[in-house]
């Protein structure tokens, strides 16, 4: 899978926009203190189907009416836009698909709300097949809880995007949000599906191998209780 961020995008209530461009590669934002570096990555967050916003109260989050980001996956584009939460839709989620790049030309705000906006789970689980994220039960024991496993997701996708400075400057934290622990453990469990090394059928694999190591388990102790049970007094 090749995929990048090319577009961070705000658009007004009047249509106005404001737009960061990205390019292929490593890409390194610089500037002085409070003038939303830190805010780009909150947006970008959000966009990738945050259950919230976190982006900073200020400048920015007055400003903006809607965010958008444009993704290059292979030979795709997808732009994903969001309204603030301030406008009360903040769970619905505005998705446009292109195989020509020509439209980068006329991004505005009109071009990401053409079509009706869509519940935030569904907008997600659309981009998660063109990532072709499709493993749904990650688990390696059928008693696991799936609260803490199941589903691979976009969400664990997210953590690798960004080296925010902070962290940068943190020797004991590499990479974003890992100071959590459910959302670094999920992570961490997703990450061979994000990069492509394994599939459902690894897991499902796992599962019946763990199934199976408990019958030997289970049955080996039998075993041992009946040796016991007919040993000569």
């Amino acid at each position: 899978m090749n995929a990048s961020i090319i577009r961070i995008l705000l658009f007004n209530k009047s249509g106005d926009k404001r737009e960061v461009k990205l390019c292929s590669g490593l890409n390194i934002i610089t500037g002085d203190s409070k003038t939303g570096k830190s805010s780009l990555i909150e947006i970008v967050d959000y966009c990738l189907f945050a259950g919230r916003s976190t982006i900073p109260k200020g400048i920015i989050n007055d400003f903006a009416d809607i965010f958008a980001i444009v993704l290059k996956i292979s030979d795709k584009f997808i732009t994903i836009a969001r309204p603030n939460t301030k406008t009360g839709d903040g769970g619905k989620v505005y998705l446009r698909i292109e195989t020509n790049e020509s439209f980068l030309s006329n991004l505005t705000v009109e071009y990401c709300k053409e079509f009706e906006p869509r519940p935030l789970k569904e907008a997600q689980e659309e981009v998660e097949r063109h990532f072709g994220i499709s493993v749904m039960d990650t688990r390696m024991d059928e008693d696991e809880d799936k609260r803490n496993a199941g589903k691979a997701t976009l969400r664990s996708l997210v953590t690798f995007l960004f080296q925010h400075q902070n962290l940068i400057a943190n020797k004991h934290s590499l990479f974003y949000r890992f100071d959590d622990f459910y959302k670094r453990k999920k992570t961490i469990d997703d990450f061979a599906v994000l990069i492509g090394w394994e599939s459902s059928e690894y897991f499902l694999l796992l599962r019946e191998l763990e199934a199976k190591k408990k019958e030997l388990n289970a049955e080996e102790k039998l075993i041992s209780k009946l040796k016991i049970g007919s040993s000569p007094i």
